[in-house]
C-alpha cells in the first residue's frame, strides 16, 4: 500500500501517454487530461476522508484497512492532484493564455489555498514529521485541510451535478460523506 502514491502518478503518466499516442499533445487531451487527475483525487481523496467515519459507523476489515492505509490515499491524492495543477498550467500558458482570466481571482486564489494546504498536509504525513508538530498541532493542520479540500471539491462539483448528470455521482458523494461524518461524530459523542 506505500507504493499507492507511486502508482497513481504512474497510472496518470500512462493515461497520458496512451492520449498522446492516439492523437498528439492537442488541448482537448490537456482538457482530458484535466477532467481524469480531478476525478483519481477526487477519488484518494474522499476515501482517505471518509475512512475513519465510515470505520466508526461499521467497524469491518476493509474500514480498518482504510483507516490503517488513509495516509497512503492522502499522498496518492497530493500526486494526482499536482499532475492536476500541472496540466491546468499547461492549459493556461500553453492553450489558453486567458484561462485564469475566466475563472477569476476567488476561484485561483481558493484554489490555490487548498493547494498549500494538501501539500503542507502531504509534507507532514510521515511519523517523523507529527512527531515534530506533536499530536494536536498536525490534527489541527490536517482536519481544517481537509475540510477545505472538501468545500473546495463541494464547490467544483455539486453546482455541476444540478446542472450536469455526469456530475451527480460526484455531488452524491459528497453529500454521502459528510452525512458519514456528521454520523461517526454523534457517534463518538454518544460514547463519551
Amino acid at each position: 500500500m506505500h507504493r499507492l502514491p507511486y502508482l497513481t502518478g504512474l497510472l496518470i503518466v500512462l493515461i497520458l501517454i496512451f492520449s498522446i499516442l492516439d492523437s498528439g499533445f492537442v488541448e482537448e487531451i490537456d482538457r482530458s487530461m484535466i477532467r481524469w487527475t480531478a476525478r483519481i483525487s477526487f477519488l484518494c481523496f474522499i476515501i482517505a476522508f471518509s475512512a475513519t467515519p465510515v470505520h466508526r459507523l461499521f467497524n469491518l476489515d476493509l474500514t480498518h484497512f482504510l483507516v490503517r492505509y488513509r495516509r497512503y490515499l492522502g499522498l496518492s491524492f497530493a500526486v494526482s492532484h499536482t499532475f492536476h495543477l500541472l496540466f491546468i498550467l499547461l492549459l493556461q500558458f500553453y492553450f489558453d493564455a486567458h484561462n485564469f482570466e475566466k475563472r477569476g481571482l476567488l476561484t485561483v486564489a481558493g484554489g490555490g489555498l487548498a493547494y498549500v494546504l494538501m501539500y503542507l498536509m502531504a509534507f507532514t504525513s510521515t511519523d517523523n514529521m507529527i512527531a515534530k508538530l506533536g499530536a494536536n498541532r498536525w490534527k489541527i493542520l490536517h482536519t481544517i485541510g481537509s475540510y477545505y479540500i472538501l468545500i473546495v471539491f463541494s464547490v467544483s462539483y455539486i453546482p455541476r451535478a444540478i446542472s450536469d448528470s455526469t456530475y451527480m455521482p460526484f455531488g452524491i458523494v459528497i453529500i454521502v460523506a459528510v452525512i458519514l461524518k456528521m454520523l461517526s461524530l454523534i457517534v463518538v459523542r454518544n460514547k463519551s
